[in-house]
């Protein structure tokens, strides 16, 4: 396609018809656009936009096959307003068989629709790669000439076929995605299996010194042992000191056979071979730190062989008491089933104190991060207001124009962060108590972004530029106030964290009665550890400096937006910016 396009040479002007030419723009402004976006409604949308592009072309729609049900689900209409036309036409191919054909046969169709009682004509065209169909572009065109014409229809295939590598690209991508999800999920729960295990055995291990090993982290040479380690290796200091770790501890792979040091200490289970060579398992815990001007580790572990003996018995134990059980009779089987349900009426019962334990340790937390909270961010704003009045109150009479100007600014400003605040803690309140009713309301989407964006840069002491991507004058139906909240503390995070000569970007996009939101900014970013977090209430980032603020802005957002049955991502890199992506279901009402 590529090599397709770049023959736009002057003779080829002369051959090839102004309308084929315009369509070679259209799909080279395509390549342009798709370098930029990996979503997947931009690949929709700047593909059906080719479609359109055809001569005489009314409207293009994009179906793609479902992996859940194997049907062919409706993606994007251009333009819009035809979606329904779209939908009946397709209905109408399908039970005509046209669409089996295409299928069948991985060719495009022509089709006409005078038994329709519609004048229309049009084509099927099939997205595929190698021999497995995505899904099918329906054309439909007000003539049949220029989808008769050869040029045409080679350029609208290849194209076709183009797109679709890029659709199953982003399908790639998003199961390599859920993939990772899947396997990190599987790391955790392996993480508390053996914290669990461990917390069996803590019992053991706190009675028993532990031996210890300090080697350095480039040679591998031993620096220090301690006397347990000694005994456990029986071997004397001086023919240990200077050997290599690797004689005698086992090299343990974790993530990519690099060893992770975290600033909690992590043990697990591993093996150490003694001078005589026998193999002893051990609980391991692993520590990085500069010491002797050199980075060195600290292995520290202990002797759990008698423990894995007492295990193995344990084991045997419990198949010795199944074989018994089985030989009761069926009174004591009745009996034990008793007991079963007892003891799983007290471990329900275990949980769930436990459960209103930690909630009331959470409540503690919380109350006490508020507490906290009131002490400063209060007074601090309080004590400006106080200060700014009693300026007025002693030297009104002398301050000039622009000093009293500085004064009510600086009155007003704190006043709305105050506002702000206060407005985040009740809804914060209100939230904990299931107290907030969903009140939908009648929104012009333009509208209420141009207002929600002039109110927020009203606010500012300082000029700042946010660009709004989309001007459609659309009417959804939701609860403003939560919308308000959701946007408003994202521009506040994006203004509070990027530079002010850099621009803030918000864009908005509806499809199939979801309202689609992304707040971007040119900050100083998220740390990778952070991003877990930064939804929790009072939580803030690790690189924030000295800039103020609350820890409740993005939980306020979350809340909301969950409230909503909405979902929000974050993508960020440190120093280059932050993404926020909103997925809202709204109800949409078309212009008239």
């Amino acid at each position: 396609m590529d090599k397709f396009l770049n023959k736009k040479s002057e003779e080829t002007k002369n051959e090839v018809s102004e309308d084929i030419y315009e369509l070679l723009e259209v799909v080279e402004d395509f390549l342009l656009k798709k370098s930029h976006t990996n979503w997947l409604i931009d690949i929709y949308k700047f593909g059906a936009n080719v479609f359109k592009s055809i001569p005489d072309t009314k409207f293009s729609s994009i179906y793609l096959l479902s992996d859940d049900d194997y049907l062919f689900e409706h993606k994007f209409t251009n333009p819009i307003e035809y979606e329904d036309e779209s939908k009946a036409i397709y209905e109408y191919l399908i039970n005509q068989l046209k669409i089996g054909e295409v299928i069948e046969t991985n060719k495009y169709q022509i089709f006409n629709l005078s038994d329709y009682k519609l004048p229309n004509n049009g084509i099927i065209i099939p997205l595929s790669v190698s021999t497995r169909i995505l899904g099918l572009v329906v054309i439909s065109a007000n003539k049949l000439d220029s989808l008769s014409n050869p040029t045409i229809l080679k350029i609208v295939n290849t194209f076709a076929s183009l797109l679709a590598t890029y659709i199953e690209n982003c399908y790639i991508i998003r199961d390599l995605d859920n993939t990772q999800s899947l396997l990190e999920q599987r790391i955790a729960q392996r993480t508390f299996d053996l914290t669990q295990s461990q917390r069996e055995l803590r019992a053991i291990i706190d009675s028993v010194l532990a031996g210890i090993i300090v080697y350095e982290e480039v040679s591998n040479k031993i620096l220090k042992v301690n006397p347990i380690a000694l005994e456990i290796l029986k071997v004397n200091e001086e023919n240990i000191i200077g050997s290599d770790i690797n004689d005698y501890l086992e090299n343990i792979e974790i993530e990519g056979n690099q060893i992770q040091f975290n600033k909690s200490k992590n043990s697990y289970e591993s093996n150490i071979k003694d001078s005589e060579g026998n193999i002893i398992p051990i609980i391991r815990t692993t520590n990085k730190l500069f010491l002797f001007n050199k980075n060195v580790i600290i292995e520290s572990f202990v002797d759990i062989k008698v423990l894995k003996e007492y295990e193995q018995v344990l084991k045997d134990t419990n198949v010795s008491l199944e074989h018994k059980i089985k030989s009761r009779t069926e009174d004591l089987q009745l009996l034990i089933q008793k007991l079963k349900i007892e003891v799983a009426e007290r471990e329900r019962a275990e949980k769930e104190l436990k459960r209103l334990f930690e909630r009331e340790k959470e409540l503690n937390e919380l109350k006490s991060k508020f507490v906290n909270l009131v002490s400063h961010e209060f007074r601090t704003p309080l004590t400006i207001i106080k200060s700014s009045t009693q300026m007025f109150q002693k030297f009104g009479d002398k301050l000039n124009n622009d000093e009293k100007d500085y004064y009510y600014r600086r009155i007003i400003k704190t006043v709305d962060y105050l506002n702000d605040l206060i407005e985040n803690s009740l809804f914060i309140g209100k939230n904990d108590n299931q107290n907030y009713d969903i009140k939908n309301n009648h929104i012009n989407l333009h509208q209420f972004f141009q207002n929600l964006i002039s109110e927020f840069l009203n606010s500012l002491d300082e000029v700042r530029n946010i660009r709004l991507q989309n001007n459609d004058p659309l009417e959804i139906n939701s609860d403003e106030r939560l919308l308000y909240l959701i946007c408003s503390n994202l521009l506040t995070n994006a203004h509070k964290y990027s530079p002010i000569d850099k621009d803030i970007i918000l864009e908005y996009i509806l499809i199939e009665n979801n309202l689609y939101i992304r707040v971007i900014d040119f900050g100083i970013g998220i740390p990778e550890e952070d991003k877990m977090k930064v939804f929790n209430q009072f939580f803030r980032g690790s690189n924030i400096g000295n800039t103020i603020g609350t820890g409740l802005g993005l939980a306020v957002v979350k809340e909301s937006i969950e409230k909503l049955n909405g979902t929000i991502k974050v993508f960020s890199q440190v120093d280059e910016g932050t993404t926020f992506e909103l997925s809202i279901p709204v109800r949409i009402f078309k212009m008239k």
